[in-house]
């Protein structure tokens, strides 16, 4: 697979069937999204990552962060927006601690969205509110930006992002990586109505927990509208929420980048399974022992997570590792957090294979 295959044209894209009313950037702005300033950019020449959480990611958010900066090349600028629902203070202060790293310049801001602008925004499973929150990073960040990078808190970096931040969004609206478990638009998870829409039943659907955003073209095209007015429409038949919506109005404008950048490690196994398989379930077979023994970013997208109980998770060990790295806990009090954890993780185990437990659905988002 190449680094980047295009997917449709690199025109701007038409709506069809979608009637979106047209909500500029800065009136999502006015409409109290953000709550505090948010700094302007002073180089546009840096790399511009963001990531969105709550509280109670905190601790997932801090391992990718301390991955992301621990691989990062020497030199390198980094400006890191976190899109918070409710972070503390103190929470902030100690992400900030321990993402620092004296040999690249680094800089953290914490953008405090209001939480009530979500309220109505429909939701299920395992999948936050946060995540609705990429679809407005082009009104949150500073219009110096051109482009971002978008992380899950869910992921765990393995090796230097630069040569993903290096790739070429122009043309497109974001460049991702396609999902192993939704092969085409038209499988089972794609957007319902992708008939309706006009989208090519073979077009590939992506996962948005890694993208790289063209913000000058989602800006100019209006297309966080357009999203949130497919999430209105759809609410009732949603399956993956905002990833849904940005497959949709995205479909013709969007290109992929190796799917290395963005394994969902929970999914791989399951996904060789297809019979009969797709084009993209071939590149899978094919290159299979390099996406599941070393690839770049580790997505963990589905409910069952390293930190998780009574499951084993590729790399689960690795993520730990960092967790302890991280500074996140003290020694003294990452030992105890560890023992407590792993006795409820034997108990989760012992209850799923005596007793039978179910096990969690496995979802893409």
């Amino acid at each position: 697979m190449e680094l980047i295959a295009p997917l449709g044209t690199a025109e701007t894209y038409q709506t069809r069937g979608i009637t979106a009313k047209m909500l500029s950037e800065k009136d999502t702005m006015d409409r109290g999204f953000i709550v505090g300033e948010v700094t302007e950019a002073l180089d546009n020449k840096q790399m511009v990552i963001a990531c969105g959480s709550d509280e109670n990611y905190a601790m997932p958010l801090a391992v990718m962060l301390f991955s992301l900066v621990s691989n990062i090349k020497t030199g390198t600028c980094v400006h890191i927006y976190v899109l918070s629902l409710g972070i503390t203070c103190e929470t902030q202060n100690r992400l900030r601690d321990i993402s620092q790293r004296s040999d690249i310049e680094l800089t953290i801001d914490f953008i405090e969205v209001d939480a009530d602008r979500l309220d109505n925004l429909p939701l299920s499973g395992h999948i936050p509110a946060a995540s609705y929150l990429r679809l407005f990073l082009p009104a949150l960040l500073p219009e110096a930006y051109d482009k971002v990078l978008f992380l899950d808190p869910d992921i765990l970096i393995r090796n230097d992002i630069t040569p993903l931040w290096d790739l070429d969004v122009n043309g497109y609206y974001l460049l991702a990586a396609p999902d192993p478990l939704i092969p085409s638009i038209s499988s089972v998870g794609g957007p319902y109505n992708w008939k309706a829409i006009g989208i090519p039943p073979d077009n590939l659907y992506f996962n948005a927990g890694v993208l790289l955003i063209n913000l000058k073209k989602w800006r100019e095209d209006n297309l966080t509208a357009k999203a949130l007015k497919y999430v209105e429409e759809n609410s009732g038949h949603l399956t993956y929420h905002d990833q849904e919506a940005l497959n949709a109005v995205c479909y013709a404008s969007w290109a992929e980048f190796d799917m290395m950048w963005n394994v969902l490690m929970v999914m791989l196994r399951k996904a060789r399974a297809t019979n009969p398989p797709s084009k993209l379930q071939r590149y899978i077979e094919s290159n299979f022992d390099d996406l599941w023994n070393r690839p770049a970013i580790c997505h963990f997208a589905s409910p069952i997570k390293p930190w998780t109980h009574g499951h084993k998770v590729r790399f689960q060990a690795e993520w730990f590792k960092y967790l302890k790295r991280s500074g996140w806990f003290t020694t003294k009090t990452f030992n105890a957090w560890f023992l407590a954890w792993s006795l409820q993780h034997v108990r989760k185990i012992i209850a799923r294979k005596v007793f039978r437990q179910e096990y969690p659905k496995i979802a893409s988002a």
